[in-house]
């Protein structure tokens, strides 16, 4: 739990303490490990601090009420992420969805041509008439 709301990036061991304990197998998702060193630590700390001190936000009801098209981009081997349950929700702008295969949770880093590319086609066909996001 400590290591969930440290500021700073993770050491290699400190990574393999934090997936272990979030159920992850590195074996299983080796690419993980990268991930979580790779993870800016200050945005652990923020999602962490905004959970205990109750200030999260329900992402379920922001995804059923955005009012912007929405593009689901995403890694097929995502470990964080349950895509069967994505679906379920009863978005109101969801526009496209794209899910890459061979990739995870670092698809952004690992792949960030095509996430760029994908990312930029989405804003130019759907957000031409709104404000930069």
């Amino acid at each position: 739990m400590a290591l969930t709301g440290k500021a700073e990036n993770f050491t290699e061991s400190e990574a393999r303490e934090y997936l272990k304990a979030n159920g992850l197998d590195i074996e299983e998702y080796p690419k993980m490990l990268h991930s979580a060193m790779k993870t800016d630590g200050r945005a652990r700390a923020c999602m962490f601090k905004s959970i205990i001190t109750n200030q999260s936000v329900d992402e379920v009801e922001t995804l059923k009420n955005v009012k912007i098209p929405v593009l689901l981009l995403g890694g097929q081997e995502d470990a964080f992420v349950n895509y069967d349950y994505v679906k379920e929700i009863q978005w109101s702008s969801l526009v496209e969805t794209q899910i890459i295969e061979r990739e995870d949770h670092s698809f952004v880093w690992n792949n960030s041509k095509l996430f760029n590319t994908l990312m930029m086609k989405h804003l130019s066909k759907n957000h031409t008439n709104q404000a930069t996001i």
